[in-house]
């Protein structure tokens, strides 16, 4: 199986690996040239972190301003996944985790893992501190008014230290999937059946996950992806089947300009050495 990594609207293919378990990675340290700050210590793990991915290190419930109507229970968590980027790293990813009203039926709530749309790169952009957006607010009500429990992750390098590797399609994977292993290893209400959705940002999570989440978490359940908003263009045009030519995004000015400088802070995730350039 392959991974799919998204870098400046090409695709860069890399070899797999499955990760039940390796050395512990290293305690995680701030860098706020890659927008960390301006969150709470929760976000801050301070010992190295353990090697199995999935794993809840903590939670803490959510304030009044972050919870979904629907929802009995919201908390914010913080577990264990994998660095997208060196594919073998243990980090710290931080979400969020929402219960259904009513009574747990007997074989627990089966689950959502909810990839979010694009916010930002900084810390404080990451939805578990941030307000959703009303159009996500009302999806996932809705989810929760149909029983589904709710495993919303941030993405790796949202709330927690180091740079969010935008567009690296194994780290959102990698996120999103121990969103749920680390819900349902934790909370014994929940179920281990798992659907993966995703919007915009989200839906490369979601369908990334789907083609990963065999040799990544090989007795993970997932029984259906929805991605919507999905932000790809086909290969061809779709009147006349001739090949297209990818063209650039303008940079001119509002959401092009910003996604352009947010591009720029993906290449120094991947790159620690890679110098921003300055006017």
């Amino acid at each position: 199986m392959l991974s799919v990594i998204a870098a400046g609207g090409a695709f860069l293919f890399m070899a797999a690996m499955a990760f039940e378990g390796s050395a512990p990675g290293p305690k995680p340290v701030l860098d706020p040239s890659q927008g960390d700050g301006g969150v709470s210590a929760f976000y801050v793990w301070d010992k190295e972190v353990p090697g199995t991915p999935g794993q809840l290190l903590r939670q803490e419930p959510l304030p009044e301003r972050l919870m979904l109507a629907n929802a009995s229970k919201g908390l914010r968590v913080l577990y264990t996944s994998t660095n997208g980027i060196d594919g073998k790293t243990p980090i710290t990813v931080s979400g969020a985790v929402y219960f259904p009203k009513g009574t747990a039926p007997s074989t627990g709530w089966p689950v959502v893992a909810w990839g979010h749309g694009h916010t930002g790169i900084a810390d404080v952009c990451a939805p578990s501190w941030a307000p959703r957006r009303q159009r996500d607010i009302d999806y996932l009500n809705a989810w929760l008014a149909r029983g589904f429990a709710i495993a919303a992750t941030d993405y790796q390098g949202l709330g927690t230290p180091g740079g969010h590797p935008w567009g690296v399609l194994r780290s959102e994977a990698y996120g999103l999937i121990d969103s749920a292993r680390s819900a349902i290893t934790a909370f014994p209400q929940l179920s281990e059946s798992v659907i993966l959705i995703g919007q915009s940002q989200g839906s490369r999570a979601a369908l990334s996950a789907s083609l990963l989440a065999h040799q990544y978490a090989p007795t993970f359940k997932f029984y259906g992806t929805v991605a919507t908003g999905v932000t790809a263009r086909p290969p061809f045009s779709l009147e006349t089947k001739a090949p297209q030519i990818p063209v650039p995004p303008r940079t001119g000015g509002g959401a092009n300009a910003r996604l352009a400088v947010e591009s720029l802070f993906r290449f120094l995730a991947l790159d620690p050495s890679f110098v921003l350039p300055t006017i």
